[in-house]
């Protein structure tokens, strides 16, 4: 029916209703859709269809298929760490030197998700008054590589996550997550699955491989039962397994859509 519609009056609508539906049916109509439609449309559609599974250049999968619903908890609770002590040196803003905050660092070993990395990936993110836009880095044997961002000398933020704390998971019950546009501040944290975006958007490029990364993570902003963590909106989590490379990405409902 909404690829009729589609077809009737090229209503782009239809097309991203199509993307929440998240079934082989939606997903393969999306991409059957993306052979004619206008050129105005392309990137639209290629957001949809990354979203709904793949990546519309190659057709490997954009996702992590095992989907968990995470919920903070202190550090000795879950081994999903978040804020606190992190033992190598973290991105950093070039204009104000503000140290970023280790949002997340995932322990693979405990999850289901295929993952062959060696590292576990972490995330990061900072406020200064400066959007980073995405934030890179590479893990390798001698530690964390900035990729396109300056690094401090060893310190780290500690403003944006209230505490030394983890992320406890459990398996999500619905085999597609969470529908509908994200509305942030409710905490609804995530790893794998299929991202909750509040505006879809095309996945990064790995800067190693120039390779689309796989969405991985999303941390929610709201409260926790130690304090609110001090970021608006959502914070998105992008991985490149065979590089070791995460991307660490923000959305606002206060963003100029």
């Amino acid at each position: 029916d909404l690829v009729s519609k589609y077809r009737q009056n090229q209503d782009a609508e239809n097309l991203k209703a199509l993307a929440f539906i998240r079934t082989d049916r939606a997903l393969d109509a999306l991409i059957t859709l993306s052979k004619s439609i206008p050129e105005e449309d392309l990137e639209d559609i290629y957001a949809y269809i990354e979203s709904s599974g793949v990546f519309p250049e190659t057709r490997k999968a954009s996702l992590y298929w095992k989907n968990y619903r995470g919920y903070v908890v202190s550090k000795d609770e879950s081994p999903h760490h978040m804020g606190g002590h992190f033992p190598h040196p973290v991105p950093k803003c070039p204009v104000t030197d503000t140290p970023a905050n280790r949002i997340l660092t995932l322990d693979t070993s405990q999850l289901d998700l295929g993952l062959e990395s060696p590292y576990n990936p972490s995330f990061f993110w900072y406020e200064s008054g400066y959007s980073p836009g995405c934030i890179y880095v590479q893990f390798t044997e001698e530690g964390i590589k900035g990729l396109i961002t300056p690094m401090t000398d060893g310190e780290v933020g500690t403003d944006l996550i209230p505490g030394e704390l983890a992320l406890k998971l459990e398996e999500y019950p619905l085999k597609y997550g969470r529908g509908g546009m994200a509305i942030p501040g409710f905490s609804n944290h995530q790893v794998g699955g299929y991202p909750n975006w509040i505006k879809f958007e095309r996945f990064p490029c790995c800067p190693v491989c120039g390779e689309r990364m796989k969405f991985l993570v999303s941390i929610d902003s709201g409260m926790t039962p130690f304090g609110k963590l001090g970021f608006n909106g959502i914070i998105y989590g992008f991985w490149c397994d065979s590089c070791a490379v995460s991307c660490t990405y923000q959305q606002s409902d206060e963003d100029d859509f």
